[in-house]
């Protein structure tokens, strides 16, 4: 396959950078496609019968600023309770959750944004290096806590988009993912669990301004659903999907699966 050099870029016809030469001077920052250069802005080159724009890439030796963003302010609207404070083996189910994700040595920070019952859920944890971030438009649906968590986060390598519902996304499950990514890092990238899709999703700071665009509920599941594996990847675990909790049905399976009774208080019987 023909080969374009930019500058000591070297990339095939679809933007991929190859390899980099010495001579080289390129800041470093996200990954993702910029115009930082007018000339290349508007460059082409004919590649057998296609027409290819010419894209420079911020060249980034490492992904090592990655943080996680939990999301945990849903209402509850099902359970007719907040569901972050339902006992979990001895402890709040937000709590066992967090305590996983705090674990996972490849997120550099954490972010757990909070909102319907936050006061009660912030009771019941103890926290180790999450740190809380208040979502007073809770109700509007997911996509406004993942714009908090974004917010929270500023400038970084990528997010990591976690449940504070999901039981079961372990720390080690969490470091395997993440490091796959860093190895071969895209736009985005998404967990499947032998055959089904999950968390944690992964976001590279390229993503950010369409992250900022969604709105209401499974948003970003519609980003998964539109965009093709390349710039959307599978990152595999041979594990069964985690199931999160939005039920009693729900609670009663996960609690059952985890080996934990269920907190019969807790809806009032």
């Amino acid at each position: 396959m023909e080969h374009l050099s930019v500058r000591g870029i070297h990339t095939d016809w679809r933007g991929t950078i190859r390899s980099i030469t010495d001579d080289a001077s390129l800041p470093v920052g996200y990954y993702g496609p910029v115009t930082h250069d007018p000339a290349l802005r508007d460059h082409r080159t004919t590649l057998g019968a296609a027409v290819h724009r010419v894209c420079a890439f911020i060249y980034t030796p490492s992904m090592n600023d990655l943080v996680g963003v939990v999301l945990g302010a849903g209402s509850s609207r099902r359970l007719g309770r907040p569901k972050q404070t339902l006992d979990f083996g001895g402890q709040s189910l937000l709590s066992y959750v967090t305590h996983d994700i705090e674990a996972a040595e490849s997120l550099t920070r954490i972010y757990l944004v909070l909102g319907g019952g936050s006061e009660e859920a912030q009771a019941s944890l103890d926290l180790q290096r999450a740190q809380i971030v208040r979502n007073d438009s809770y109700g509007t649906g997911c996509a406004s806590s993942l714009l908090a968590g974004l917010d929270a986060a500023g400038a970084c390598d990528a997010i990591v988009m976690l449940l504070g519902d999901m039981p079961g996304v372990s720390a080690d499950v969490i470091d395997s993912v993440m490091n796959a990514w860093r190895d071969n890092p895209t736009w985005a990238a998404v967990t499947e669990y032998r055959g089904e899709l999950g968390h944690p999703f992964v976001f590279s700071a390229a993503a950010f301004d369409q992250l900022r665009g969604l709105h209401g509920d499974k948003a970003v599941w519609k980003i998964v659903d539109n965009e093709p594996v390349t710039r959307v990847a599978r990152i595999a675990v041979d594990r069964d999907l985690p199931r999160d909790i939005d039920t009693w049905d729900d609670y009663d399976d996960v609690c059952a699966q985890f080996g934990f009774a269920t907190g019969q208080h807790d809806r009032g019987t």
